[in-house]
């Protein structure tokens, strides 16, 4: 057969068995492309055919038994064969790309032939090649897509599994003997020779797909792949290509993929499957790995960019796109281009070795590490980092990230975000000229420690572990550094230095744990350290001693941020809930301005080595801010470190004269010292601070501003000296009247923190402490301080300053029959509850005057009982606390009548029948104190409720005549200890909203997609995500791209009985836990408002109201709304539209959800016509809400179970 068609088409089509022989020519002579050809049938053979499709200026398009896929208009054969002396050609001769050759079966799709779509020899790339059996593929040809003078093209081999084996024949080769070409018993592999791929892989790109699994087998020289060709194209390897999660890709640990290492190659790696198990890869050109569950690899190496994404784990060796890869006895130089980053993002935990993305003459590569639901640790049994410092002279790191830029360029970013630990060694960025690079960690709900590794630098190892530096040997600035965590921290040196530029800016922090610093090692070893890297890149070699390494010889800083010319040091800020422990701290610069420095920590001590902010020339030191809960120690100085130094290592001519070496504490400068403040707690125990003994509470050295210098004394009350102070909480000797232990003594208190715990002067500091006790124990938290009753009353006048409201907080608690309203007695003034701490302060009167003791176990008498009364206590921002024993209550009564209230109330069926136990509830909560609340013109009532209170409804409490929101806006906490009091005006904040319609276990919520609609796209800024969108990645990621101030959830969450796991918020493909709720990092930066638009509370359970009440708490915001019950879905569209509308208006959250539940009593929020009106316009709603019948929610049912938890402000 012989079908000469100029630029043309040849179709050879039948409708049973096409056997084609001869020559098919389409090509064109002239300026065309080639032309097309197209062989179909049900069964089609190839047997010595020659197909010429070429083209001067382009290839054409040849199609044998199918299109691309299998997909497209023409029918496809049910099996396909082409023997090994058939050809087919779709070259470009002169200029254009080559062309395109699809050869495939459903069935099976045997090739032996020879495929050639070159691009131009002018220009041009190569073509693209599809050879596919859909069950069962066997390639055994060749295919030539390289391009003179363009990129190489691409073949696809796509069958059901693959698999590649050793050597150069596969185990299908025997098939071309087989009489029966197209037998239908395949066994849906392809099995392909590693000298297949490889040849391959010199002329074009390859790309494997299998619907399963992709294997390769074991390699007997260990290598698949020609790293030293001259041209080399791309390896793609797609396992699972029909998603539905069955395959994945795997090899022997032991081989390596590699592709052509020329740097002009275009050889990239891409692997995907279900789940990824390699070996070694190296690439020229980029590595992306993609899995829907785990990635496992060793060691990785790319000249390019490498990606590596995971639904599970990922779990590697070193990773690198800088520094060497040995490949046998040959060592591969990468990093010699422009930023190749390293990105990696896994669900859970993200375990590596040591990582390099330093570059030679460019940029270092950014480094990304996100693990959303699991830890990181750059591991240091993986692998290490080595960086050759010329000869036989080479500085190493185990469990290190480095990214370095060895000219001009900067050095990239290191970035890691985890849910649980952090844990690594050495992390550097840094630059010979330029900037060094930010480094910045994140753990929401766990701990960091850098403190795995080590360096070897010159023969020696660097004495202490967790090194941070972020440097310029040059004007270049260093980078900012940046730590948080939710546990502890523990890291060694951090080092942010210029040679002349400027430092930059260091943050730790730490929310509920402690942070140490290793100490021992100076600043001066780990900046000759950096500076021994940027030599091995630098030439001429910067020189080794400058002012910057002489500052950090002198001064041991474990937290050193300075300019060694006129640059200035950077802010040094550091802040723990607990203890802070760190060697030197010092934001200092020869010539320029010292930096800021601030420690801080909520409930420990205080402990550096010293502390220095000078400039040393004509510019202004930095401030200094300490403030300790406890006491601070600062236990060395300049001195004391040059007294420690090897004879000689240090000229004493080379020493700045103005450097202080007598102080513990220095913020001098030529052009004025920067201000020192010290607050320490220890004036409430009578121990002084004490300048000259560090033994409890005070300093080594002296403490010097330059023009100021305290002396050595010890200070036992607040002290200042020009811009130098010292504050403590200061006792305060309470003398009678009025401070008198008891009512009709003359008896005095004897200092402030008595009086702030004292049952007597502070009524609510017992039940404050047990409440805040109680939540804290169900929902897992550490030991929390109890506010005190001043401080209590600051909050409220803060409130009423920003916003005019004037608030009172009440506290509604049962107490024993024998418990009097004043007065001494033997026993508690409070009971101490079945769920409280087992040592409890009782403070007592006797012949020593006020009292207190500690009550190790519990009694009897002390458990909750049915006749224990209803006591109610008020606190307002001045005056004393109200105190209103309920007289005939008891718990027995109060909590049956709360279950009948709320039953009643959720009876939309009865208009009125809810009125009896609202009233009597209001009567026994409200009306005892209502007169004191009108004489104070309170607006807003926050109630702190006993147990079987938490989950009433508030709003429907009624006096009578008016509902209690027709006069008040209320609130619910779960304790003023445990909330943040701040406030912070939400008008402008913006919404990120997110919910789902169906559920595959819950009703339907047909509401959703048009509450976040009006809520996100009409009322408010926002931002939404609907159904599938609904995850907590891209919560996570969302968050993490922009703050929201308010996170809108409309979704099924349940409030049950139990631990707080047995709690849910429900997203699209899983259930958010209650006890997870902390790991989602919603108070860095902080959430003012989480909305649960359809959440319900069981009933009458004590676990169950903690869990809703302590929601704020727990999800780390200052404020939620959510329902106690399930209100019907147009119910909840309603005041969810109307609580939107009122947050713009409002001055408070809680004044916004009063105006709205107000509405929807009056009437003026209802469905009518097809759309839902508002006080503040009509909406249109969806067709399917849009055929509900006109209604009307003035039914308490509907507004009064949505209350606001927490901060209600």
């Amino acid at each position: 057969m012989t079908i000469p068609v100029e630029a043309g088409t040849a179709l050879v089509f039948r409708t049973g068995l096409s056997n084609e022989s001869g020559t098919l020519n389409v090509s064109s002579s002239g300026t065309h492309s080639g032309g097309n050809v197209n062989i179909l049938g049900v069964n089609v053979g190839l047997f010595g055919v020659q197909i010429d499709a070429s083209g001067t200026n382009g290839g054409g398009t040849v199609r044998i038994g199918g299109d691309y896929q299998g997909l497209g208009s023409v029918p496809n054969a049910s099996h396909t064969f082409v023997s090994n002396n058939s050809l087919i050609n779709a070259d470009s001769l002169l200029s254009g790309n080559g062309g395109r050759v699809i050869v495939w079966g459903d069935e099976t799709n045997r090739f032996y032939g020879k495929i050639s779509a070159q691009g131009g020899t002018h220009s041009g790339d190569g073509g693209f090649v599809e050879v596919s059996g859909k069950n069962s593929l066997t390639f055994n040809g060749t295919v030539d897509l390289s391009a003179l003078n363009g990129s190489v093209g691409n073949l696809l081999l796509d069958p059901e599994n693959i698999t590649i084996v050793n050597g150069g024949s596969a185990a299908n080769d025997g098939q071309l003997l087989d009489n029966t070409i197209f037998a239908s018993d395949s066994s849906g592999t392809l099995v392909i020779s590693e000298r297949q791929v490889e040849t391959q892989l010199v002329s074009g790109n390859v790309i494997l797909q299998a619907n399963n699994n992709i294997t390769i087998n074991d390699l007997t020289d260990n290598i698949l792949g020609r790293p030293f060709s001259r041209t080399g194209g791309s390896i793609a390897f797609t396992a699972d290509a029909d998603n539905n999660g069955v395959g994945s890709f795997s090899m022997n640990s032991g081989d390596t993929i590699v592709t052509s290492l020329n740097r002009g190659a275009t050889g990239a790696i891409t692997i995907s499957g279900a789940n990824i198990t390699t070996g070694r890869l190296i690439s020229s050109n980029g590595i992306t790995l993609n899995a829907r569950g785990d990635v496992t690899t060793t060691d990785i190496g790319s000249f390019d960019d490498i990606n590596i994404t995971a639904g599970g784990s990922i779990s590697t060796n070193r990773i690198l796109t800088g520094g060497d890869f040995s490949l046998g006895n040959t060592v591969v130089n990468l990093g010699g281009g422009d930023r190749a980053s390293i990105i990696l993002s896994a669900n859970g935990n993200i375990t590596t070795g040591g990582i390099n993305s330093s570059s030679l003459d460019g940029d270092g590569g950014d480094v990304t590490l996100t693990s959303e639901s699991g830890a990181i640790r750059i591991d240091p049994t993986r692998g290490d980092v080595i960086i050759n410092l010329g000869g036989d002279d080479r500085l190493s790191a185990d469990g290190a990230v480095f990214s370095f830029s060895g000219d001009s360029g900067q050095g990239g970013t290191i970035t890691l975000n985890a849910r649980d630990d952090i844990t690594t060694g050495p992390l550097v960025s840094g630059a010979v000229e330029g900037d060094g690079g930010q480094i910045e960690l994140t753990s929401t709900a766990g701990s960091i420690d850098t403190s795995e590794g080590e360096i070897r630098f010159r023969g020696e190892t660097i004495p202490d572990t967790g090194l941070i530096v972020s440097a310029s040997g040059d004007s270049g600035d260093g980078g900012e550094i940046s730590l948080r965590a939710r546990g502890n921290i523990l890291t060694g040196p951090v080092v942010s230095g210029s040679y002349s530029g400027n430092g930059g800016d260091i943050s730790l922090t730490s929310r509920e744990g402690a942070i140490a610093t290793l100490q021992g090692l100076s600043s001066a070893q780990a900046y000759d350290s950096v500076v021994a890297i940027a030599n091995s890149f630098s030439d001429p070699p910067l020189p080794q001693l400058s002012n910057l390494s002489l500052l950090g010889r002198t001064i041991t800083g474990s937290l050193f941020s300075a300019s060694g010319g006129t640059g200035r040091g950077g802010n040094i800020t550091v802040n723990a809930r607990r203890t802070i422990s760190t060697g030197g701290v010092v934001s200092a610069s020869f010539f320029g301005n010292g930096g800021d420095i601030s420690l801080a920590s909520q409930s420990g001590d205080i402990e550096a080595f010293l502390i220095n902010s000078q400039s040393l020339a004509l510019g202004t030191g930095g401030k200094v801010d300490i403030n300790a809960d406890r006491f601070f120690r600062a236990t060395g100085s300049v001195a004391s470190v040059l007294q420690q130094s090897p004879p000689g290592s240090i000229n004493p001519n080379d020493i700045p004269p103005t450097l202080d070496q007598q102080s513990s504490i220095s913020s001098a400068g030529g052009g004025g010292g920067g201000s020192i403040t010290i607050r320490h707690g220890g004036g409430l125990n009578r121990t002084s601070f004490t300048v000259g003994d560090v033994s409890i509470n005070g300093t080594t050295g002296s403490i010097s501003s330059g023009s100021f210098n305290l002396p050595l004394q010890s200070f036992p009350d607040n002290y200042t000296l020009g811009n130098i102070r010292i504050i403590t909480s200061v006792p305060i000797t309470g003398l009678c009247p009025p401070y008198c232990s008891q009512t009709g003594s003359t008896q005095s208190i004897p200092n402030l923190r008595a009086i702030n715990n004292s049952p007597v002067f502070n009524p609510v500091a017992n039940v404050e402490d047990s409440f805040t006790d109680t939540y804290r124990q169900y929902l897992g938290f550490s030991e929390t301080r109890t506010k005190t009753l001043e401080e209590s009353q600051d909050s409220l006048r803060q409130l009423e300053k920003a916003t005019g409201i004037k608030p009172a907080l009440i506290y509604a608690q049962f107490v024993p029959t024998t418990v009097s309203l004043t007065g001494a007695s033997d026993s508690p003034k409070l009971p101490v509850r079945q769920n409280q701490k087992q040592s409890s302060t009782l403070w007592r009167f006797n012949s020593q005057g006020f009292t207190s003791t500690q009550e190790s176990s519990l009694g009897q008498n002390q458990q909750a009982q049915a006749n224990d009364q209803l006591e109610l206590l008020v606190v307002t921002a001045k005056g004393a606390v109200i105190q209103r024993r309920v007289a005939g209550t008891t718990r027995a009564q109060v909590l049956q009548m709360a279950n009948t209230f709320r039953s009643r109330v959720t009876n939309v069926r009865s208009s009125r029948g809810y009125l009896a136990s609202a009233q009597q509830m209001y009567q026994w909560l409200v009306a005892p104190i209502e007169a004191d609340l009108r004489t104070q013109q309170i607006d807003n009532l926050v109630f702190i409720l006993d147990q079987g209170l938490r989950s009433i409804p508030l709003a429907a409490l009624h006096d009578g005549q008016e509902f209690i929101v027709e006069n008040y806006s209320v609130g619910l906490m779960p304790s003023l200890s445990l909330t943040d009091t701040r406030y912070q005006d939400v008008r402008n904040a913006s919404v990120l909203g997110m919910g789902a319609e169906q559920f595959t276990d819950q009703n339907p919520l047909p509401a959703v997609p048009v509450e976040l609609s009006f809520i996100t796209g009409q009322l408010w800024s926002g931002t939404s995500f609907l159904d599938q969108a609904f995850t907590l990645g891209n919560l996570l990621e969302a968050r993490s791209s922009k703050p929201y101030g308010i996170i809108h959830l409309a979704t099924h969450a349940e409030f049950q009985p139990g631990q707080p796991s047995n709690s849910y918020i429900q997203l699209w493909d899983s259930k958010l836990r209650l006890n997870q709720l902390p790991q989602l990092g919603l108070n860095d930066p902080p959430v003012e408002l989480l909305v649960l638009s359809a959440c319900r509370t069981a009933q009458g359970d004590e676990q169950a109201e903690l869990g809703f009440t302590g929601l704020a708490v727990q999800a780390g915001v200052k404020s939620a709304l959510g329902s106690l019950w399930y209100v019907s879905d147009e119910g909840t569209l309603a005041l969810m539209t109307q609580f939107y509308e009122q947050l713009k208006q409002a001055p408070i959250k809680a004044e916004a959800l009063r105006r709205s539940q107000l509405a929807m009593l009056q009437g003026e929020v209802r469905l009518q016509e097809g759309n839902l009106v508002t006080s503040g316009g009509s909406f249109p709603l969806s067709s399917q809400l849009a055929q509900r019948a006109n209604q009307d929610f003035t039914h308490p049912y509907y507004w009064s179970a949505f209350t606001l938890v927490g901060n209600p402000w």
